[in-house]
Formats: C-alpha cells, sequence, structure tokens
C-alpha cells in the first residue's frame, strides 16, 4: 500500500511483474492478522511508510467490503488508496484488489495484494505477493513503501508484548511456597496488586487443567483472567498460559509464565519468568504496569507467607464447600435470624440480643449449651468485604479474631473459617477444654445442613447464545414476552439495570386480577451472572405479602448463572428466603414442588420465545 511512487495514469496490467516481501514477526499469528484485520490496529499503521500520516476514511472490513484511506506524505502531497476485499480467511489469508485513486475516487493504478500468515514455532511469517503491476519501477517503488510500512508494523507490535523476569527468596519451604501457588485458598489470599481482593479462584491443578481468577480492584471494577497448565512439577516448577479477559471473554493479553521453586537451605528461591502479549491497541497500557504488578504480587505473597508461618500455632481453621451460591451463604453469617439456627457445636441454640452489622459493629449473643449453661459472647466487625470476607475480633472470652472467606468454586461455595489466638498456649487450652477445633467443624456442618433445606435451584439448557439469553432476561423488550407464570400477561415492565436498580412489572391473571412485583439488582455480571432480590410489591415499588399467603417470605435472594457451550446456553436459577422468620423458611421449603411447576412454565416460555428471535 505504498505512496512513495504511485502512478497517475491507468495502464495494462503486466502478469509477469510481481512484487513478493516476506518478514517474520515475532508475535502470534492471530495478532499480526488482528493488525491487518481490526481499525483499532490499522490506524496505527496501515501500509504507511514511516514519515507518512494516515486518515481513515472508510473501512469495511469484510469479503466484499473495502477501505479507503488518504496516506499524506512528510512533504504534504495526499495519495488515496482504496482496498476492496476478496477473501478473509482468519487467521491465515486476505486477499483485496489495491487501487490508487484522485481525490474524487477516480483510479490510476490497480494491482492485487496477497497477504499469508504463516505461524512458526510462536512467530509469524508473513508473505506479501502483489501483481499486475505495468511497470518495475513501480514494483520497485511499492517494495520500498511496503518495506518501510512493515517496520512500522514490526515496531507497533512491539510495543504490544513485554516479557517480565523477577526472582525472590522466602522465608519458607519449597512445599509451603509451591502450595500458595495451587491451593485456591492460598493463592486467593495474595494473587494480584496492593488493594486487590480474589472473589472467584478456581484451580484444576493438572497438565490441561485450567485455572480462573477475578481480581476485584479497591474501586470495585473487576478484571478476570484464566490460563491452563502446561508442565507441573511438584515443589519445582509450574508452567501456565495466563490472559486477562474482558468481561465477554475476548483476550485482552494472552501471556506465558514459568515458575522455578529452588530449595536455598530451608528457604526458598522463585523464579518468575512471564511474557505477555497485548490484543488490543491499550494493551500497551496495561503491560506498563505488568512488572509492578506481579512485583506487589510477590510482595504479597511473602507477607502471606511470613503471616501463615507466624500464626499457624495459633490458628483452628476448617474449610468447607457448600453447595449454594456465595450471596446465599454470605448472607447466612449476617442475618440474625437465620444464624440462630445453625451457630455453634451440635446440641446448642443460639439467642441473639443485638446483631449491627457494619464494620465497628457489634454482634451480641448467648450460646446455650446441652447441659443448660449460657456462653454470652460479645463480637466487633472490623471488616466486611460483601459476600467475600468478614474479620471480626472476639471480645469476650477467650479473645481471638476471625476470618471467614467466601470463594466461589463453579456454582458452589467454599468457606475458610480461621480463628488466630494471641499465643500457641491459649489456642491449645480452648482446642482442648472447650473442644473449639471440633466445634467449628460441627458449626460448619449444621450451616451446610440449613442451607440444604434453604435452597431452591431449576436448571434448564436453551438453544440460543448466552448473549441472546442474558438481553432476554435483563432488557424489558424481551421480558414482557416470556417472564412469569403461564396465562399471566404482563401490562408494566421497566428495566434500571444496575446495582440497587430495579425491574419493576404488573400481571393481570385471566379473572382480570393484577399483580406488581420487583427485582432489586445486587450484581450484574454480563452476560455470565445476575443477583437479585425478588419481592411481591404494590405499584409504587415497595416490598409488600404475597397474595396468596401472608406467610410467604418478603424477599428472596436469587442467583442466575449462564454458561455457554457449542452455542447452547446452560441457565441456572439459585435461591432462598432472607432475613424470613421460621414459619417463612419453613413454607417456602414446603413449596418446592410448586415453585419447580410455575418456574418450569416460565421457562418453557422464555425457551419459545428465544426459538421464535432465533427465527426471525
Amino acid at each position: 500500500m505504498p505512496a512513495s511512487k504511485a502512478k497517475t495514469k491507468p495502464a495494462p496490467a503486466a502478469p509477469d511483474i510481481e512484487l513478493v516481501i516476506t518478514r517474520t514477526f515475532d508475535a502470534p499469528r492471530e495478532l499480526v492478522f488482528k493488525c491487518w484485520t481490526e481499525p483499532e490496529h490499522l490506524q496505527h499503521w496501515q501500509g504507511a511508510p514511516r514519515g507518512f500520516t494516515l486518515s481513515t476514511q472508510q473501512a469495511d472490513i469484510r469479503p466484499g467490503g473495502f477501505f479507503r484511506i488518504c496516506m499524506r506524505s512528510p512533504k504534504g502531497v495526499d495519495n488515496w488508496l482504496r482496498g476492496d476485499y476478496r477473501e478473509i480467511t482468519k487467521p491465515e489469508r486476505i486477499v483485496f484488489k489495491h487501487t490508487w485513486q484522485d481525490a474524487e475516487g477516480k483510479p490510476t493504478q490497480e494491482t492485487l495484494v496477497t497477504v499469508i500468515f504463516t505461524e512458526r514455532n510462536g512467530k509469524t511469517e508473513l508473505t506479501l505477493r502483489q501483481t499486475g503491476f505495468s511497470a518495475v519501477e513501480s514494483r520497485d517503488g511499492h517494495r520500498h513503501g511496503w518495506t518501510s510500512a512493515l517496520d512500522v508494523l514490526g515496531e507497533y507490535m512491539n510495543g504490544l508484548e513485554r516479557e517480565v523476569v523477577i526472582t525472590r527468596v522466602f522465608d519458607a519451604p519449597r512445599e509451603v511456597v509451591f502450595k500458595a501457588w495451587t491451593k485456591p485458598e492460598h493463592l486467593a489470599q495474595w494473587w494480584g496488586p496492593r488493594g486487590f481482593t480474589n472473589p472467584v479462584c478456581e484451580v484444576d491443578l493438572r497438565v490441561g487443567g485450567a485455572w480462573r481468577i477475578v481480581m476485584r480492584a479497591p474501586d470495585g471494577m473487576e478484571y478476570p483472567g484464566e490460563g491452563v497448565y502446561h508442565e507441573i512439577v511438584p515443589g519445582e516448577r509450574l508452567v501456565f498460559t495466563n490472559n486477562a479477559i474482558d468481561k465477554d471473554g475476548n483476550r485482552l493479553l494472552e501471556g506465558h509464565t514459568t515458575v522455578t521453586f529452588a530449595d536455598q537451605a530451608g528457604k526458598t528461591k522463585l523464579t518468575v519468568q512471564t511474557r505477555a502479549v497485548g490484543f488490543v491497541s491499550y494493551a500497551g497500557r496495561m503491560l506498563d504496569g505488568m512488572e509492578a504488578g506481579w512485583t506487589q504480587s510477590l510482595e504479597r505473597l511473602g507477607a502471606t507467607l511470613a503471616s501463615r508461618a507466624s500464626t499457624s500455632d495459633r490458628e483452628i481453621v476448617s474449610t468447607r464447600v457448600f453447595d449454594a451460591p456465595r450471596e446465599l451463604v454470605f448472607h447466612a453469617f449476617t442475618d440474625p435470624v437465620h444464624i440462630s439456627n445453625w451457630w455453634g457445636p451440635r446440641g446448642f441454640t443460639t439467642t441473639t440480643q443485638e446483631m449491627d452489622f457494619r464494620p465497628g459493629g457489634v454482634w451480641r449473643h448467648v450460646m446455650h449449651g446441652p447441659d443448660g449453661t449460657d456462653y454470652p459472647n460479645k463480637i466487633v466487625y472490623r471488616e466486611i468485604v460483601t459476600p467475600e470476607r468478614l474479620v471480626y475480633d472476639h471480645v469476650s472470652e477467650p479473645h481471638f479474631e476471625m476470618t471467614v472467606t467466601f470463594a466461589e468454586r463453579a456454582g458452589k461455595t467454599e468457606v475458610n473459617a480461621r480463628m488466630t489466638f494471641k499465643s500457641a498456649s491459649l489456642r491449645n487450652k480452648v482446642a482442648d477444654e472447650h473442644g473449639a477445633v471440633e466445634g467449628l467443624h460441627q458449626t460448619l456442618e449444621r450451616l451446610s445442613e440449613q442451607l440444604t433445606g434453604q435452597e431452591f435451584a431449576i436448571t434448564r439448557v436453551f438453544d440460543a447464545s448466552r448473549e441472546l439469553v442474558w438481553r432476554a432476561l435483563t432488557e424489558s423488550d424481551h421480558l414482557l414476552h416470556w417472564w412469569g407464570p403461564k396465562d399471566l400477561t404482563m401490562n408494566v415492565c421497566t428495566v434500571d439495570l444496575r446495582p440497587g436498580g430495579l425491574f419493576h412489572y404488573s400481571m393481570r391473571t385471566p379473572d382480570g386480577k393484577e399483580m406488581w412485583g420487583k427485582w432489586v439488582f445486587r450484581e450484574i455480571a454480563p452476560p455470565e451472572r445476575l443477583v437479585f432480590i425478588n419481592s411481591f410489591s404494590d405499584e409504587a415499588g415497595n416490598t409488600v405479602r404475597g397474595p396468596f399467603n401472608a406467610s410467604w417470605p418478603l424477599e428472596i435472594l436469587n442467583v442466575i448463572s449462564l454458561y455457554e457451550h457449542a452455542g447452547s446456553t446452560t441457565l441456572t436459577l439459585r435461591g432462598g428466603p432472607i432475613n424470613a422468620t421460621e414459619d417463612e423458611r419453613k413454607l417456602f421449603q414446603a413449596s418446592r414442588s410448586s415453585m419447580n411447576a410455575g418456574f418450569s412454565g416460565t421457562l418453557d416460555q422464555l425457551a419459545a420465545y428465544l426459538a421464535s428471535v432465533r427465527a426471525d
């Protein structure tokens, strides 16, 4: 596409005069192809020799589409070029007609350009063939222009990759450091820059297994990442890919990381070697922070290891996975009615006197032992990160700090409860005299039993893309056509899709009665996850009792998860009552069969509606 020696008059093509240029780029084929086919990359180089400025007038990058650009030389001469795409085979081949034009669009010279992209051991061999030149001089002028343009392309792509090597020595055995990299409950404690948390941390530790982490920044923004393990040598070496992705699963960065663990007189010398390549034009800004991000992560790892080493003999720890959404499990720790149903070892009951659930707030409760002994307790909340983490001080005897973390595990919830005492002797005294180790295990077992009876779940597979199902769940124009029980018609439907916003609706029964309902959105993660509280309401949006039974729970916490596979979407809805009385919970449990029938009918309507949308 060079402008250095463009012809000014049409001339008959000479098929025996052609230009062939081969260049190898140290970049993945997918990235090089993107740089030829995506406007955000093309604007940085699109065939313009060094020193030329570039403006794009039109771009329709598809077979049958075309582009039109203006390249201005350092002397201020405008060179107009049009390209008509004949073939685009991702990520292998592009063919387009290359036409120089005057400012009015009149053609002056036409050639045919074919670009082949071949993968060579992680690099990309690019072969450009341009045919149909009218003269050797024209071909040679284009050779000069293309060579300069490809230099500019190479420099642009070099700015989209980084390599970082960091070595640290940790005062911990190799086995402990390796476990910190491979156990999700440990990994979630230190991965990411300072101030970040990891509400989702999943690890399938096997060659070919995947890992997935969602980092949450202090401002609430989430940054998902994922990768695949390629080599695992326990205690010695990890090799894995690490990709930064957007909310739709598109890659922003692709990384390849090797971590080695070497024993150094009882300590561990850890070396991280990582190389990342950007796939979006703004990746350079992300890569600029890569070394600082890894450095801060390893600082957090060091602090975690030091804390664990210094407190391990003062801790009582219990971990359990619950088959319930994280939001529901977290709520079980914060609802004074709910917590009284399961708190404490078997045989104990709990009476809550006060629960002020906020940092600095107090929870006063009395645990009643099987022998009739009362145990008054006072705790003060120090840290609350909904629905990820609770930290509180148990200020009545015996004194200890409790940290409870809630991690999502493929729709389930892993809870890690850690009691930290001021001394090992106090820890051992509490464990021996009060049976605290078994007591903590039994408490989580009781919670599991309580949750098993509280949750409703239903799953359905739809022959539709996840994006379409998501829109059907969140846009009023779609919800109007399917939400609600069969035989009811929807009259009003408004959606304010934001945390704290409402889906407010009214439905009319066959006998003319009107019912209002609402969702209050808590978490919105397109197109994967929707968390909301469902209630009956009045026309003004106030929460009211259900019209069919005054004992129906006022609030139901629902979590909808969407998973796509082979073009189909699996929807899972899970929910249970919150802030409910014992009578309300019992009614909810007794209504499972009717809820299943009702939701089955509603999801039947959704399936039919999605089929009609796809047919249109």
